[in-house]
């Protein structure tokens, strides 16, 4: 069952990855679209406004695969001095106060879902304002499951939280076999 949760997440992170990318290159072509049409004296609006979105789409489809894997931006040089249950429960409870934001932060976007039925963007009225609140809802969605999944993982032992000074050592370590690889291949 685990392994293929694993195999879903990971497909889910390469379809996310390929999506994610067309993204960027959209933003970057429609940014530059519109710095050339500038210097024409050509003013396009809406290129900016799509530039916006495509960001938010991009971030807010990145979030969920930063919360399962435990990749967000955090602090954790207080959480490094705990023993390893303090911070394992710390992280799990963590993941519970996460998902209970990431639910109520949901209603709301599907509360916006609803009111922005029908209303257009500024500069591009084809595009429904609610379309962009719907891809904000169903990422914070499986944020609150993600989220979930991390914290019985971490419970499980499938996922592991690793120190900073775990990860220090990881690095020296490799370093000092790549060195010694290296001054093998030298000494032949």
């Amino acid at each position: 069952m685990k392994a293929r949760l694993m195999r879903g997440f990971a497909r889910f992170e390469t379809g996310v990855t390929v999506v994610n990318g067309v993204l960027l290159l959209v933003i970057l072509l429609l940014i530059l679209v519109q710095v050339c049409a500038r210097k024409l004296g050509v003013s396009l609006s809406g290129t900016e406004e799509l530039a916006r979105f495509s960001y938010v789409v991009y971030t807010f489809l990145a979030w969920p695969i930063a919360n399962l894997y435990g990749t967000n931006i955090a602090i954790t040089m207080l959480l490094d001095k705990f023993t390893a249950k303090i911070r394992l429960a710390l992280l799990v409870v963590y993941q519970v106060l996460m998902a209970g934001f990431t639910g109520a932060a949901a209603y709301s976007a599907w509360l916006q879902v609803g009111v922005q039925t029908g209303v257009k963007a500024p500069s591009n009225s084809w595009f429904e304002m609610q379309w962009l609140y719907a891809v904000v809802l169903v990422s914070l969605a499986l944020c609150v499951v993600f989220n979930l999944v991390r914290g019985v993982f971490l419970l499980t032992g499938d996922m592991v939280y690793v120190t900073q000074e775990e990860q220090n050592e990881k690095l020296l370590e490799a370093d000092r076999e790549a060195a010694e690889a290296a001054g093998e291949e030298e000494s032949l």
